[in-house]
């Protein structure tokens, strides 16, 4: 049952051959043997989840699904505001406030009924590659449990999905705006991920932007722009070399938008790195080194452009290998038709991992 895709439970709530409430409860059974050994979820509420998931049954049997994913239990990152719950940020030094109002992500996902029962762990300030969180516990690979899951969506890696879909900036609200930084779907199949961008890639409500992600670590701006070129600022960093900084982002931005006058899509690993130690907060754990994994994908968070990462094999000690597909900006549905392609002659996934014993 747990194995389906949301396409395929959804078809067998239409039909009443699956009941949610039963999903629902082989769901909360699964995590049970889960939860402790990953790490990965944050505000779990599974008596929401049992209490929706019998309402949605009763307008599944009547005929009257409120909604495209009605009933579909969902995540979202602990930095993805969600009404009444605190944002740690995966960091203890966070001021834990309950948000006010849900995200644009989390009001797009309750509006077609979609069960949003708990949140998955970041890294501190999910600015590390890693499942490294000094407020939340270690968060580990599932499918080896002395492994990482890598980052900054630790938790969703380790609880969810093996295909992530990065869109376009712009298709989904994001703030505050944070260079190289998007919401986006986190699912186990391509199908899946489009059928979330129904809902997610629509624009309701006041216009502008809303509150998607968490407050991002930001410098001292106001002394910054006071004091001269040279004179460090509240960050450690003079305004001189975050200028430049600034100016090699945008160089990285001109250069990949450049290649696609070439090209129509690049094809390319997702990371150098098959797995490292779970209590390493990177790969080399040097921070003099701590860039040099993400070499194949921070190009394309800083020139805003989609990208897709989906399970292409396994290693020989049996980690799963992703396989990335990008293409211009806002060619968001290129990506989705080449990865359908792709995971279609590939076959479905042959196993996943298998919860611990109790």
């Amino acid at each position: 049952m747990l194995d389906m895709t949301a396409r395929q439970m959804i078809d067998r709530f239409a039909d009443t051959s699956l009941s949610p409430l039963e999903y629902a409860r082989s769901l909360v059974a699964h995590i049970e043997r889960w939860k402790l050994a990953l790490g990965a979820l944050y505000a779990y509420d599974p008596q929401a989840l049992l209490e929706a998931a019998a309402l949605s049954e009763v307008r599944w049997q009547s005929g009257m699904p409120c909604g495209i994913l009605d009933d579909v239990p969902v995540t979202l990152k602990e930095l993805i505001a969600t009404q009444d719950h605190p944002i740690p940020q995966g960091s203890p030094d966070s001021t834990l406030i309950p948000a006010r109002a849900n995200a644009p992500v989390a009001d797009r996902l309750k509006e077609i009924s979609a069960i949003i029962f708990v949140k998955t762990t970041a890294p501190d300030l999910g600015m590390l590659s890693s499942g490294f969180s000094t407020f939340h516990t270690l968060i580990l690979n599932p499918w080896e449990l002395s492994c990482n899951p890598d980052g900054s969506s630790a938790g969703a890696a380790a609880g969810y999905g093996p295909l992530g879909f990065k869109l376009s900036l712009g298709r989904i609200p994001v703030d505050p705006y944070y260079t190289g930084r998007c919401a986006s779907p986190m699912t186990r199949t391509v199908g899946d991920a489009a059928l979330m961008m129904n809902a997610l890639a629509m624009i309701t409500g006041p216009p502008g932007v809303g509150r998607n992600c968490a407050t991002c670590p930001k410098a001292n701006w106001g002394r910054s722009r006071r004091s001269s070129v040279h004179e460090p600022n509240a960050a450690g960093m003079s305004t001189e070399r975050v200028l430049d900084g600034l100016g090699k982002t945008f160089a990285m931005r001109r250069a990949c938008i450049a290649l696609f006058g070439d090209v129509d899509a690049v094809l390319s690993p997702i990371t150098p790195n098959i797995s490292f130690p779970a209590e390493n907060a990177g790969p080399t754990n040097d921070p003099e080194r701590s860039f040099e994994h993400i070499v194949y994908t921070v190009p394309w968070n800083i020139s805003e452009q989609p990208a897709i990462s989906i399970n292409c094999g396994f290693s020989s000690t049996g980690m799963p290998i992703g396989h990335q597909i990008i293409a211009p900006r806002f060619a968001d549905l290129t990506v989705l038709k080449m990865a359908t392609t792709y995971e279609v002659l590939r076959g479905s996934m042959p196993r996943w991992p298998q919860a611990p014993s109790t």
